[in-house]
């Protein structure tokens, strides 16, 4: 989840992205009956729910994390994305701090608790740069002065974590992802190759699981990202989605025919379609053109705040009051989306929500903040939980994992 850094791509592409989207409402609107109407067919695909799992300073697992594991598995979410930080001084530093958020103990037992759960597991890393505060402190605009050294203590630090977390988990180790890169974006095209190499690397030292990158995708035009992914050695592309949504309200009038018992029209009725799910769903489409491998959304979500939708990922710096329906109101067309893009056999392997507010998950859990990105306890988990109860009806959670 990064700043200001495609704030100029939307505002140019804004107009011509309302355009496609109504195109695609007229072309799928009719599709809505077969979801959500009184004839609703089951997914065919169903697509499982995450969360990210962000701290810091964390040293052992707390029996208040337990609790909020155990509530997870309870819940019937499907994984964990873990995100240890990690910190370099400047989006031009060679080296970065090696030394994790949380530490080893504490991440190995979050994974041995949450798979014994039965929660898939992610190991999602994230590098920030100290000097925070400007677009230009965001790690999609990191541009290291020496790049080998740079990447030696990047190769360093999965390393250490295969040693320190995967390698003492082999018994589940193909269950674990590893998420080789999380939105640094301005390295990945420069040096796409490093990630390879990086895989290479990963799989010389045991790790047998599956590997994805995090592009952030902000715009339609993030999809050129996507065509870098298709040609490295990742196992699926991973999406952290903050487009802004223009179509949250928006409510189209149409006429549907009633058919008789004997196939003929009837007559026709009037009827009001939310169209939010399928301005998710167009971007969905979009990715999904770009992608030649599954892809998992490994970020989404948005804040509880005034015109939260606008500007997902903007973070603390929107002020504004609380507005819990602009955050229900996007979970819910988020999870409509879903169902459509399962009916239609999309290849979206899940979605991780991003919840992360303050530096403990139990505040996020427990305590969410008014206008944060947390849901819980908030009016959008209900639509969250209707979601998971409905997925896991029509499939059970063995089947859904990996």
């Amino acid at each position: 989840m990064e700043n200001l850094s495609f704030l100029t791509r939307k505002i140019k592409t804004a107009a011509l992205e309302t355009i496609c989207i109504a195109a695609l409402l007229a072309n799928n609107i009719s599709r809505i009956e077969n979801v959500f109407g009184d004839t609703e067919t089951r997914p065919i695909n169903p697509i499982p729910v995450g969360i990210n799992w962000t701290g810091w300073n964390k040293d052992r697992l707390e029996t208040k994390d337990a609790k909020v594991i155990d509530k997870i598995s309870a819940d019937r979410y499907y994984d964990v994305a873990i995100n240890p930080c990690y910190e370099q001084n400047s989006t031009v530093s060679s080296s970065i701090d090696s030394v994790p958020s949380m530490s080893y103990e504490y991440m190995r037992e979050l994974v041995k608790d949450a798979s014994s759960k039965n929660l898939n597991i992610t190991i999602k890393p994230l590098i920030n740069a100290k000097s925070q505060g400007s677009d230009q402190t965001s790690r999609s605009y990191f541009s290291p002065k020496n790049i080998d050294e740079w990447f030696e203590d990047y190769t360093r630090i999965y390393l250490n974590l295969y040693h320190n977390i995967l390698d003492s988990a082999k018994a589940q180790s193909r269950d674990i992802d590893i998420n080789i890169g999380t939105e640094i974006d301005s390295i990945l095209y420069k040096y796409p190759e490093r990630f390879d190499r990086l895989i290479d690397t990963l799989h010389s030292a045991g790790f047998q699981g599956r590997t994805t990158y995090s592009i952030e995708f902000a715009s339609e035009l993030d999809t050129s990202k996507i065509h870098l992914l298709n040609n490295i050695k990742v196992d699926y592309i991973g999406i952290d989605f903050y487009v802004s949504m223009h179509k949250l309200y928006s409510k189209k009038h149409d006429k549907r025919d009633v058919i008789d018992a004997e196939g003929n029209i009837a007559r026709q009725e009037d009827y009001v379609v939310d169209e939010g799910p399928y301005e998710v769903l167009y971007y969905f489409n979009k990715i999904l053109a770009s992608a030649s491998k599954p892809v998992k959304f490994t970020e989404a979500g948005v804040r509880s705040i005034e015109h939260g939708h606008r500007w997902p990922n903007f973070d603390s710096r929107i002020k504004g009051n609380a507005d819990n329906y602009v955050q229900l109101k996007w979970y819910q067309n988020w999870v409509a989306a879903l169902k459509l893009a399962s009916s239609q056999r999309m290849d979206i392997i899940g979605t991780d929500f991003w919840i992360t507010d303050n530096s403990d998950i139990t505040e996020d859990i427990y305590h969410a903040d008014s206008t944060g990105y947390s849901y819980f306890r908030k009016p959008a988990e209900k639509a969250i939980k209707k979601y998971i109860l409905e997925l896991n009806s029509s499939k059970t959670q063995n089947d859904i994992k990996k």
